[in-house]
């Protein structure tokens, strides 16, 4: 803010009676001044909405993970004599279907939005978009086998 009024009291200065160059050129800077502040704020906002779209990905991943280790938690307490790899085995099976279902019907929306929605929305939707494939596979096919791996470890 402090640059702009600088550069609008440069301007008025520039631009007093008796200067060869008059208000046009001045004008024009001004002009190239304000569009490429214009520029960086829209850049500005779509770093912003993409970086929100970043951290609710995150939180969904997080979610999903609760949800499984809930599961194996509770399975655990429940037969706690059953086999480490069948218990394992059986809590992501009876996650599996709310999960998938949870993630297809999310990405359903954002797909949606991704195309029909304006340029504003596309980043965030498409942040979005490969947070939930992301987070989704990351719960099933990679926190799962960690943990088991190092509940394994521990004996």
């Amino acid at each position: 803010r402090q640059f702009c009024g600088q550069f609008s009291g440069h301007f008025k200065r520039e631009a007093g009676a008796g200067k060869r160059h008059g208000a046009i050129p001045q004008l024009r800077e001004f002009l190239f001044y304000y569009l490429a502040r214009r520029q960086q704020r829209c850049f500005l906002k779509s770093f912003v909405a993409f970086i929100g779209a970043v951290l609710t990905a995150i939180g969904y991943s997080i979610n999903d993970k609760v949800v499984i280790f809930d599961r194996i938690r509770e399975f655990f307490h429940l037969h706690p004599k059953q086999d480490k790899k069948k218990l394992f085995n059986d809590s992501l099976n009876t996650t599996l279907a709310r999960t998938i279902n949870t993630s297809v019907s999310t990405l359903i929306v954002l797909l949606c939005v991704f195309l029909l929605g304006g340029d504003s929305i596309r980043g965030f939707s498409f942040a979005m978009i490969l947070g939930v494939v992301v987070g989704t596979s990351s719960s099933l096919f990679l926190a799962s086998p960690i943990a088991y791996l190092m509940i394994n470890k521990k004996k």
